[in-house]
Formats: C-alpha cells, sequence, structure tokens
C-alpha cells in the first residue's frame, strides 16, 4: 500500500537550538521510507535566529515550506495557519525543540492510511521531569474522565486526515489544540490508533504549561469540548 502524503507542522519560537535537527531528522526518516512530503515550519516572530536559519534551510530542500508570523501569535494560532494551508493527505506535527525522538515518525508513517489518527504515547520509562510527567498525567486523567476516553497521552506527536481537520472549527489558541482535535475527531466517530515512542527530553528552556494564561486557555478549551460533546444536538 502507497504511503499518503504527508505534511508535517512544525511551529517554532525562539528554537535556534533544536530547529534544524528537527527539520532534519524529520525529512531523514521521510527520504528512507521514500514518502511524499512537505514539512512546514511556521515562525512564530521569532527574536532569535530561528527564522534565518529556517529560510537558509528551505532554501535547499524543496520540500521544506516557511511561513512567518509577523509577530507571536502563540502555539494554536501557529499550527492553524500551518493546517489552513497544508496540502498532504495527512497533517501531522512534532515539536520543534525535539522532546520527541523522531524516529517515531517512522512507525507512525507505516500505519497512516490504516485509521484517520494515529497518535503516540509515552512508555512506561518515560524520563521527563518529576513535574512534567504530573501535569501530563493529570491533564490526561481529567481529559479521559471527562469525555469517557481511555487515550494514554494527548500531547504527542499524531498524524490526521487532512479533510477532517481543515473542515473543523478550532478553538484553541493554546497548547490544547492538538488534545481539542483529537477528542472532537474520536467522539465523531473517526477511527484512531495509538502508538509508543521514546521520548527526549529537552535539555535547555522549560515548559510552559504552567503559565496562567495557559492554564486559562484549557479551561476555555474544555468548557468548549463539554458542551459540544454533551449539549450540541449534533451529539
Amino acid at each position: 500500500m502507497e504511503i499518503p502524503r504527508i505534511t508535517l507542522i512544525i511551529p517554532a519560537y525562539n528554537e535556534q537550538a533544536h530547529i534544524l535537527t528537527t527539520i532534519g531528522e524529520s525529512a531523514k526518516i521521510f527520504d528512507t521510507l521514500q514518502v511524499r512530503y512537505e514539512i512546514f515550519v511556521i515562525n512564530d516572530g521569532s527574536r532569535d535566529r530561528t527564522g534565518e536559519l529556517i529560510e537558509e534551510y528551505a532554501r535547499s530542500h524543496p520540500q521544506v515550506r516557511v511561513l512567518h508570523n509577523e509577530r507571536n501569535r502563540g502555539y494554536g494560532y501557529t499550527c492553524q495557519r500551518g493546517i489552513r494551508e497544508a496540502r498532504g493527505e495527512y497533517i501531522g506535527y512534532i515539536s520543534a525543540d525535539t522532546l520527541w525522538d523522531p524516529q517515531a515518525l517512522g512507525a507512525i508513517i507505516r500505519k497512516l492510511g490504516q485509521s484517520d489518527i494515529i497518535t503516540v504515547y509515552t512508555p512506561e520509562a518515560d524520563t521527563r521531569s518529576l513535574l512534567r510527567r504530573f501535569i501530563s498525567r493529570g491533564f490526561t486523567t481529567m481529559m479521559n474522565m471527562l469525555f469517557g476516553l481511555r487515550i494514554r497521552y494527548y500531547n504527542g506527536p499524531s498524524f490526521h486526515r487532512r479533510e477532517l481537520v481543515q473542515a473543523m472549527t478550532i478553538y484553541s489558541e493554546g497548547l490544547t489544540i492538538w488534545a481539542e482535535i483529537l477528542i472532537r475527531l474520536i467522539k465523531s466517530g473517526h477511527s484512531y490508533q495509538e502508538l509508543p515512542a521514546s521520548f527526549a527530553e529537552r535539555t535547555t528552556g522549560r515548559s510552559t504549561a504552567l503559565k496562567f494564561k495557559n492554564i486559562w486557555a484549557t479551561v476555555k478549551i474544555v468548557a468548549i469540548l463539554v458542551r459540544e460533546v454533551y449539549f450540541s444536538s449534533e451529539h
């Protein structure tokens, strides 16, 4: 079976230390598997050399497309921009700071076409910091309880059929965008598979999940999802 064409979205904000490694490792996997692909890097108003580096890289790599936000617009806005511009049969994403081992993409790619959604989760040997594991597991438990699901992880790299995602009105402006997409598609009856993937801890910077604006954005999205899933006439 031919592997569907892929759009990989990589949102980037001040990621000069990581971004070229992430792009290069992802492209290497795609090329090895002889996949038709585009890598869509969106620079979210970075103040370091991220924009310069990706522009230079894209000039010699035609599969890489670059967009720049005129100012920092946030993770959700940036991902939505990539979704609107995507041309592949499946839309996926990976973190610009290489938190995930890009080799996990190989396992995902081989499953494309079998389900509407392919998503990944961390195995038991999770090497992230205690705080990051606590936040992640707490969020996963809350979402599963609220929506009657048994998803292992909501924020790992995932791939979705493009026409399904582009047809959605996406409300998330922050870190919950892929969790929103995943929940809404599953609750609408679309098929999915979960795959295990190894985890590579970031070596610089720290998580922004506990910033007040991100917590508040999460609360708003959860409220929207509850209303849509339990009180919408479509459900």
